[in-house]
């Protein structure tokens, strides 16, 4: 069974469009939080 890749491990402007479409507001540089990091993991898992 294939584990999914963390969230660090996918690119940033991926994360941001998923974050937006799920309702999360996220800026357009710089960290992305970990409370978004770890919805993006949980829904990728």
């Amino acid at each position: 069974m294939e584990v999914p890749a963390p969230a660090r491990d996918h690119p940033a402007a991926e994360i941001r469009a998923w974050a937006r479409g799920h309702g999360f507001e996220v800026a357009d540089r710089g960290r992305i939080p970990g409370e978004i990091r770890t919805a993006f993991d949980r829904r990728h898992e």
